[in-house]
C-alpha cells in the first residue's frame, strides 16, 4: 500500500473547506507481524503463546526458516537470523542480524525508518497536571541515525 500526504484541511474559524489533495510519496512495508497462538477473546486462557516474527517479504527474501522451536528464524547455511527475544526471555521485541537486514534492505532499494511517539507528564502536589505529547520519524542512513522529537503543539502547551 501506499503512504498518502494529505495536504489541505478544514481551516480557521470561519470553517472554510480548502481541498484535499492526495499524494503518494513512498511504499511503506512493516517489518514484522505478531502471532498469537491459543487465545481467547475473553483473556481467559492462561498459556497463550505469542510472538513478533519477520514479515513475509523479510523471511522470504532472506529465505529464512524455522527449525525445531517456533518463532526462531535460520538462514540456508543454518545461522540464526531473527526471533522475538520474548522467546529468550527479554523484552526487546523482535531481532533481525544487522548484516542480514542490510543484505534484504540493500537488494530491494529500502530504507529503514520508523515512527516515535512518546508522552511526559507531570504531577506535583497540590498542582494541574502538566502534559507534554511528542512524535517524530527516525530513518537509518549509512549506519548512523537521523530524525529528532517533536513537540506536538495543543491548546496547553503552545502559549
Amino acid at each position: 500500500d501506499f503512504l498518502n500526504e494529505l495536504i489541505g484541511s478544514y481551516g480557521g474559524n470561519n470553517n472554510e473547506y480548502q481541498e484535499m489533495i492526495m499524494k503518494s510519496v513512498c511504499k511503506i512495508m512493516p517489518s514484522y507481524c505478531s502471532y498469537t497462538w491459543e487465545s481467547e477473546y475473553d483473556s481467559s486462557a492462561c498459556d497463550v503463546s505469542s510472538y513478533e516474527l519477520p514479515c513475509k517479504g523479510i523471511a522470504e527474501g532472506l529465505n529464512l526458516s524455522q527449525k525445531e522451536y517456533d518463532g526462531y528464524f535460520f538462514s540456508k547455511e543454518g545461522i540464526l537470523v531473527a526471533y522475538d527475544s520474548k522467546l529468550g526471555g527479554q523484552d526487546y521485541g523482535l531481532l533481525i542480524r544487522k548484516d542480514y537486514l542490510d543484505k534484504y534492505l540493500l537488494s530491494n532499494k529500502l530504507v529503514l525508518c520508523w515512527e516515535c511517539t512518546g508522552e511526559k507528564r507531570f504531577i506535583r502536589q497540590d498542582e494541574p497536571l502538566i502534559a507534554s505529547d511528542w512524535e517524530g520519524l527516525f530513518v537509518l542512513n549509512n549506519n548512523t541515525i537521523e530524525g529528532e522529537m517533536e513537540l506536538i503543539p495543543t491548546d496547553e502547551n503552545v502559549k
